[in-house]
């Protein structure tokens, strides 16, 4: 009896020992909904800390707590994560900076959760080239209204990864990359990226990268001062899609303003792209359209590019102009450039390949409706040209001239005219002003074949160094040629000039023919009387 006391003495001992050392213990709180206030002074009107790290290593923060800043926090080397749980964080005006060296991981990390940051303040992040500001990974939500982020060092935001989505949402503020070798934005594996009224720089590489279906759209500027070989203000990057709505500028020597690489890769720009190496370039397949196209760096010598695509299925479009140091538009390896204004080079106006090519080196016929074609059969560069044709030259039926118009002034530009890809002789025409005025000479006009004929009347303005073009149709019914009086067939050789000389090399070639055949029946016939 006397040992079973003891014994239960000892067990209730034990228990009293342990029970004073659990609750001797700090306690972690697990309240949801909770406010949590850090930095600056307690102003008791909820949960207070002092700073981040403090309150991080108390609280295990739970689905609809709100941490709210009172004045400026950090550094402090204590990571945030969010996982599976909703959470506010209002810098209001203040800033808020994590050092992340030490794990050398993420700033703020939200995993199959949403985060919404509000405020003017700054989120403010360091630590080493592989981290980043804030990851956000497994169908996970960020929303930043009005504050700026800051990565000195890693990637500003990473927006999902290869095996997970994410999505973030910036309005009204700012996402800046500071460290020389980063970017501002990351978007990855079909991840969502919606920039509003903020601005995206990237002082290391991009402003903004989008790949594998990754959606980036931003309204407002994104810029990268990087010289890193692929710096581009925003790439798009195996099937990575952005928008910018807005200007995208790269200032760093040799940096790209857009790059689009890879199939399925577009990039669109409102605004105008600027790089110092080259404005827009589209390699591999990659798309990129944008509404001017400049190349800022060096001279004439430079090698400053204002369009560039390379490759097969790489398009490049410029909705308005090109403009460049160097080189105007470069086209290689089967890649196509659309211009839809006018290219101003300082070198070299179009490069097909290693043929340079000046404004008037364009081909006679074009192969695509309403453009200057420069080619090399492969590789093209396509610039907008053509102007209104105020009256075709109309039918001729035999006598006298054919008088078309052109809406085009002054006539003093008039540079040729060509039939499909001959060049009309001048002696066969005359141009007058008003607007501009080509009349075809009876004596030319005879020698057309009955038909119908389209004739492109280019024009040339060394001044503003432009090409223009204008087609003008013409019909041959001419009665006092075979087959005249309105046949209406497609007339003209290749070079819209009488068939006579076809024609009698037809009829010498048959005599030709026959008298071969009936050689060859004649020399039959003679063996066959031998062998009898």
């Amino acid at each position: 009896m006397k040992k079973y006391k003891k014994r239960m003495a000892s067990i209730l001992l034990t228990l009293v020992i342990v029970m004073t050392m659990f609750f001797a213990a700090p306690m972690t709180v697990f309240a949801a909904n909770t406010n949590y206030y850090i930095g600056g002074a307690d102003n008791s009107s909820g949960t207070w800390y002092a700073d981040l790290d403090t309150l991080i290593d108390d609280v295990t923060l739970a689905d609809g707590d709100t941490i709210t800043l009172l004045g400026n926090v950090g550094p402090g080397s204590e990571t945030l994560s969010i996982p599976n749980i909703n959470v506010t964080l209002n810098l209001g005006i203040y800033a808020l900076t994590i050092d992340a060296t030490v794990p050398n991981d993420t700033g703020i990390s939200v995993y199959n959760g949403y985060l919404a940051i509000n405020g003017t303040g700054t989120l403010n992040v360091t630590g080493g080239a592989t981290y980043q500001g804030i990851s956000i990974t497994d169908n996970s939500k960020v929303t930043v209204n009005g504050a700026t982020v800051n990565a000195a060092g890693g990637i500003g935001v990473q927006v999902g990864s290869a095996g997970s989505v994410g999505e973030l949402t910036l309005s009204a503020g700012a996402i800046n990359a500071t460290s020389s070798t980063n970017i501002a934005v990351v978007a990855q594996n079909n991840s969502k990226v919606t920039i509003s009224n903020a601005t995206v720089t990237g002082t290391g590489r991009n402003g903004v990268y989008a790949e594998s279906g990754a959606q980036v759209t931003v309204t407002g500027d994104v810029t990268s001062s990087s010289t890193a070989t692929t710096s581009a203000s925003a790439y798009a990057y195996n099937g990575g899609q952005i928008i910018v709505n807005g200007n995208a500028t790269s200032t760093g020597s040799g940096s790209y303003g857009v790059q689009a690489y890879g199939s399925g890769s577009n990039i669109t720009v409102t605004g105008s792209a600027s790089g110092d190496g080259t404005g827009v370039y589209a390699s591999n397949g990659g798309k990129a359209t944008v509404g001017n196209a400049i190349g800022t760096g060096g001279d004439a010598a430079s090698g400053t590019v204002g369009a560039a695509a390379n490759g097969s299925g790489s398009l490049v479009t410029v909705i308005n102009d090109v403009t460049s140091t160097s080189y105007g538009a470069f086209a290689q390896y089967g890649g196509q450039i659309i211009v839809d204004g006018t290219i101003s080079a300082g070198g070299v106006y179009v490069a097909i390949q290693t043929t340079y090519k000046t404004i008037t080196n364009f081909e006679l016929v074009t192969t695509k409706a309403g453009y200057l074609t420069y080619t090399n059969g492969t590789s093209t560069v396509w610039v907008e040209g053509d102007v209104d044709v105020i009256d075709d030259f109309g039918t001729w039926t035999g006598s006298g001239t054919a008088i078309g118009e052109v809406d085009y002034d002054p006539a003093s530009h008039f540079y040729l005219l060509a039939h499909k890809d001959k060049i009309v002789d001048p002696s066969n025409y005359n141009i007058t002003s008003g607007s501009t005025v080509i009349t075809l000479s009876e004596a030319y006009l005879s020698t057309l074949p009955n038909g119908n004929y389209t004739f492109t009347a280019f024009f040339y303005n060394a001044q503003t160094t432009i090409v223009v073009f204008a087609e003008l149709n013409l019909t041959v019914n001419n009665p006092n040629v075979p087959g005249g009086g309105g046949n209406g067939a497609t007339g003209g050789g290749a070079n819209g000039v009488p068939q006579t000389s076809d024609i009698n090399n037809t009829l010498l070639w048959t005599l030709v023919l026959a008298l071969i055949a009936l050689g060859v029946f004649g020399l039959i016939a003679w063996r066959k009387r031998q062998r009898a």
